[in-house]
């Protein structure tokens, strides 16, 4: 897509931008071509966690034996997703980004 317009509100204002890429929202096609556009993100992390993606959304699951283990694999894993996401042309919005470690209650760290 190029060279077309879309009206976007921001707080109480509206204008119109140009869209340089991407899909208009509420398009019929929209959530189809998204799930093709992020098809091989998971493919990176598969092997230090586990992604569910559902529909725009994206939770990653990581999970250790230890806290060392898990600081480990979780920045494997950011660091692939960030540069997964700069490779095509979007950004990790970290303030919709939420990080939240389970652990046993007999867990020692």
């Amino acid at each position: 897509m190029s060279s077309t317009s879309q009206n976007c509100k921001q707080d109480s204002s509206c204008r119109w931008e140009t869209i340089k890429n991407g899909v208009p929202q509420g398009s019929i096609l929209g959530p189809l071509l998204f799930i093709i556009y992020v098809n091989d993100l998971p493919h990176g992390i598969n092997q230090f966690a586990n992604p569910v993606i559902y529909a725009d959304d994206m939770s990653v699951l990581v999970s250790a034996k230890n806290l060392e283990d898990l600081k480990s694999k979780f920045d494997f894993t950011l660091h692939h997703i960030t540069d997964w996401f700069s490779f095509n042309g979007l950004a990790l919005n970290m303030d919709k980004t939420n990080i939240i470690r389970f652990s046993s209650s007999h867990s020692q760290n």
